[in-house]
């Protein structure tokens, strides 16, 4: 099976000013139409890497994307099935930070000191679950690929050739919280990347992440690139300006 992936990401959308993205998302619609009919003898994948609204807290806005993607979407070919997404910063809620946010921080910066103890820390006491619920609720719905309730990322394969690995680089992002800046403060879980590149059949294998590398604390930056160098042939990444 050939397979094409089109890529977005950083939609931000908000449902009380939807008419800037609408107004956009109706071109890539349109363009997306026209390369699909050109690739007919691929099966069309679409890849979004993360920030799908501007904020993680507002399930309305979650519902009314899911509606306007994937009405257009499935009349264009592209089901759940055929998508791909993981999450961004913006996806996080905010508002289950804010009450804990000294304290949450400061375990964030002792945790991350060295990947073992990220790792470690990780396995032994997952504390990052409840602030993408609304949109692990949104991924559940939309698309078939994803964190899948992994949070740190999960695996896919595609067909016998092809495998996606979905990586969660906003683990612990704090959202923008009080202008606090996430660069270079951002950790991935190595572990189940690592595990799922060693067990992995396929040879042809795409990572999609919301982050660039350079957003990472230096042993995340450090091993990821090794393990992209190794494992995969391309990579997706969000981190655009807002569309609207």
């Amino acid at each position: 099976m050939k397979i094409a992936i089109v890529h977005i990401a950083d939609i931000h959308f908000m449902k009380n000013e939807p008419e800037g993205v609408s107004k956009i998302l109706n071109a890539f619609f349109d363009d997306l139409t026209l390369q699909k009919q050109k690739l007919e003898e691929y099966s069309v994948f679409l890849g979004v890497t993360g920030d799908i609204v501007f904020s993680g807290n507002d399930s309305e806005s979650y519902k009314a994307i899911f509606d306007e993607l994937n009405n257009k979407l499935n009349s264009i070919g592209i089901t759940r099935d055929y998508r791909i997404t993981v999450p961004g910063n913006h996806d996080l809620d905010r508002e289950i930070l804010k009450n804990d946010l000294k304290e949450i921080r400061k375990n964030i910066e002792e945790i991350t000191t060295t990947e073992k103890k990220f790792n470690d820390s990780y396995d032994k006491e997952n504390s990052f679950n409840n602030k993408f619920e609304n949109y692990e609720c949104f991924e559940s719905d939309f698309a078939k690929y994803g964190i899948d309730f992994n949070i740190a990322g999960k695996g896919h394969t595609i067909n016998e050739e092809i495998g996606v690995f979905c990586l969660n680089t906003a683990l612990c992002s704090l959202g923008g919280i009080n202008n606090i800046d996430d660069k270079k403060k951002l950790a991935i879980y190595s572990r189940g990347l690592v595990d799922w590149c060693r067990n992995t059949s396929t040879k042809l294998n795409i990572l999609l992440m919301h982050h660039s590398l350079n957003n990472l604390i230096n042993w995340s930056e450090t091993e990821l690139k090794q393990i992209i160098e190794s494992n995969f042939i391309l990579v997706l990444c969000g981190q655009k300006k807002r569309i609207n």
